[in-house]
């Protein structure tokens, strides 16, 4: 298994568990900190590339945190515990406007003039 799939996997499981640690606020409204954080750093931690490939690859990254999301969510409602398909559909929206940011930055040349030294998964996951 390459070390982008073992990322991938990674982040996917982080956003099941940070499902299952949903806290209410209301009844009607919860938050997830450690899910919305890890679908972040799946789309700052996507390789994007202007045009198509690049929406693409944002899109494919927001189905992945939807999924990963309701899969969390299905367990967590399995276990008894209060949760909302609107409090999905934030964290999912919240991960594609961080790509589309993402993927504007990308197409503006503005990382070209950063330096590449192998450790971006660092920095994504400092954020």
């Amino acid at each position: 298994m390459s070390a982008t799939a073992w990322w991938l996997t990674a982040i996917f499981l982080l956003i099941i568990a940070g499902e299952l640690a949903h806290v209410r606020l209301t009844d009607r409204h919860g938050i997830s900190p450690i899910a919305s954080a890890a679908g972040v750093t799946l789309m700052l931690s996507l390789p994007l590339s202007g045009g198509l490939l690049g929406s693409a690859t944002v899109l494919a990254g927001a189905v992945a945190v939807g999924v990963a999301a309701m899969v969390g969510t299905a367990i967590a409602e399995a276990a008894g515990m209060a949760t909302s398909g609107v409090d999905v559909v934030g964290r999912v929206s919240n991960a594609l406007v961080t790509g589309v940011l993402a993927l504007l930055i990308a197409m503006s040349g503005l990382e070209r003039t950063m330096e590449r030294d192998g450790r971006d998964w660092v920095y994504a996951l400092a954020i």
